[in-house]
């Protein structure tokens, strides 16, 4: 009787066709990779237009023992250096792609060039879902706005989704709903369990905003319907754009911490990164927690400025805009405008990515291993998926808070000598 190995669904996927199986070594790390990432984030979902998404690079001779991934957003070369010092880390998921344009030489004295050329010698291939993961459902823009209605944290700490009491439960669904996009997790109800389809209206404690893409995706990926670029989120009741601002702050702080797997103390003892959340306020907005109240936010991780060019909202919420797109939506829509620096609107859901990568690869070992039933679970099939994955601790955005300002010296005092 054959096996049945139906339990693993999408993550039989077809390896994508840049990808090349060496005839003498075979990299299962890799394998497992692709098609993990194609469940989270079908390359199919990306604007291929002007993005260079998928499989960037592949290294000849995997890195030997090998069985980690590493996350990053930026292939910086302290980023690189970082992978180099993991001997358990064979290959790297990178959201920005590292090669964009069409490349004439491959030579060390690009310092980009140099950081991948050192990692395909050291066996570590580069993997880049970058707006396939904008996209996706579950994926950075469905995190981003949440955290625009509700702190990111109530995300994690609700009773809609605790993911340690997930842990404890001895569910053996536990690594399918974490991995796949149409079962996000678990909810639980008066101690018992019940299975519900992806809606990121039940991913909120308490009232629920309604989230829609503002690009839909076409065509529509199985899991993956309500997939799009940028949401469009409508609060149910309206708030202040203060609100909004103070959620921001909560979200962009994760973004600045060292993740340390542990989802136990994942919101606790959090570092103040700084004033790193901007905001351009419409006249009507002025007044704080006095103005006039929003209801309808934008958002899109990165750059949002061509995403939102025709949606109406009372706020705007990505990582940065021009001067001239800020002054548009806030004089001639009469909307505020949220900046957050472009990679502090992305990074904050890495920790995300790492547990539903973790649990993919989980499953898609188990899946390899020939057996035939579905994965242990519970919090031991937990912590596993979470070895599975490294969330970098040396990728920063480029800019950063200056530091508290210093009093203004008058003339006379600059001109004196010291």
């Amino acid at each position: 009787m054959p096996e049945d190995h139906s339990w693993m669904g999408p993550l039989r996927a077809t390896l994508p066709k840049s990808f090349q199986r060496s005839a003498t070594l075979k990299d299962e790390l890799l394998e497992d990779v692709l098609r993990s990432m194609h469940v989270i984030a079908p390359l199919a979902l990306a604007d291929t237009t002007w993005d260079n998404v998928g499989l960037i690079s592949q290294a000849p001779v995997p890195r030997k023992g090998a069985d980690k991934v590493y996350l990053a957003i930026d292939l910086t070369e302290e980023v690189a250096n970082d992978i180099l010092s993991k001997p358990k880390v064979g290959a790297a998921v990178i959201y920005h792609p590292i090669i964009f344009r069409p490349l004439k030489s491959l030579t060390l004295a690009d310092s980009q060039q140099r950081s991948l050329l050192k990692l395909i010698q050291a066996g570590v291939s580069v993997y880049c879902p970058h707006t396939s993961l904008d996209a996706a459902v579950g994926g950075m823009t469905d995190w981003l706005a949440k955290a625009v209605a509700q702190s990111p944290f109530g995300v994690l700490e609700s009773s809609d989704w605790r993911v340690n009491e997930l842990a404890d439960q001895q569910d053996s669904q536990l690594l399918r709903n974490l991995a796949m996009p149409f079962k996000i997790a678990t909810i639980l109800k008066d101690e018992s369990t019940e299975e519900l389809e992806y809606n990121p209206d039940l991913i909120f404690a308490g009232s629920r905003p309604v989230i829609k893409p503002i690009i839909p995706s076409d065509p529509k990926q199985a899991g993956h319907e309500a997939a799009g670029m940028g949401r469009l989120v409508t609060l149910p009741k309206p708030d202040f754009l203060d609100t909004v601002i103070s959620h921001m702050r909560e979200f962009v702080k994760v973004g600045t911490e060292q993740w340390t797997g542990d989802f136990t103390n994942f919101a606790r003892d959090l570092h103040d990164p700084g004033n790193v959340v901007r905001v351009a306020r419409a006249a009507r907005h002025e007044n704080g927690y006095q103005g006039k109240r929003i209801s309808k936010i934008a958002v899109c991780p990165g750059s949002g400025g061509s995403v939102f060019k025709n949606v109406e909202a009372d706020v705007y919420v990505t990582g940065e805009l021009s001067h001239h797109e800020i002054l548009h939506f806030t004089q001639q829509k009469h909307s505020s405008v949220v900046l957050l620096n472009h990679t502090n609107s992305e990074r904050p859901y890495l920790p995300i990515l790492a547990l539903r990568l973790g649990a993919a690869l989980e499953l898609a070992r188990h899946g390899r291993q020939g057996a035939s039933g579905p994965p242990p679970s519970g919090k031991p099939a937990l912590q596993k998926a979470l070895d599975r994955v490294v969330v970098g601790n040396k990728d920063r955005d480029p800019i950063e808070d200056a530091g508290p300002k210093r009093p203004m010296r008058t003339l006379q005092e600059m001109l004196s000598p010291s």
